[in-house]
């Protein structure tokens, strides 16, 4: 993988819960990543890191850690798309899921190791910058799977989240 475009600022764990309540605060252009040791994003593949970007400010932070980030994903992914993402009762019965989905279900089912990228347009990680990009990798693949819209992929990635945080919490 190459380079992302631009520096990280180095944060401790304390400082990621207020950063992210501050860039809500004032309507930042923000999401937010946990790669996992192993991750092709990840730069040091023997850690967890967290990473915040502010799209619209061009700045991005990071933390490593020997533990996940699972607590401050739960939290933060809610302040970003509102309680209903973690929700099953908003999963819309008419959603047709996309091939993407259907591969994260079968990871589920036979509790393979596997973790999915949320990717807003201008994401630094994104192999789509223009667009909405869902991406999935998974312990027996080498092989990285995009969806990618140019709409919110909203119902895929409530059910994505979901799936993510029945195995990880």
């Amino acid at each position: 993988m190459k380079a992302p475009p631009q520096e990280f600022t180095e944060i401790d764990r304390a400082g990621i819960i207020p950063l992210c309540h501050e860039l809500a605060g004032r309507n930042a252009q923000w999401h937010i990543h946990a790669l996992h040791p192993g991750c092709r994003f990840n730069p040091n593949p023997s850690d967890y890191c967290f990473v915040i970007e502010d799209t619209g400010a061009k700045r991005a932070w990071r933390c490593f850690s020997s533990d996940a980030f699972t607590d401050e994903c739960h939290e933060l992914v809610q302040l970003l798309h509102g309680a209903t993402i973690l929700d099953d009762a908003a999963l819309d019965p008419d959603f047709v899921p996309p091939r993407i989905l259907l591969l994260v279900r079968d990871c589920v089912a036979k509790d393979e190791k596997w973790h999915h990228h949320i990717m807003k347009p201008g994401c630094v990680f994104s192999p789509d910058p223009e667009n909405h990009v869902v991406t999935l990798e998974r312990e027996t693949s080498p092989e990285m799977e995009i969806y990618s819209s140019g709409q919110p992929p909203n119902d895929l990635q409530r059910e994505v989240e979901l799936l993510y945080f029945r195995q990880h919490r």
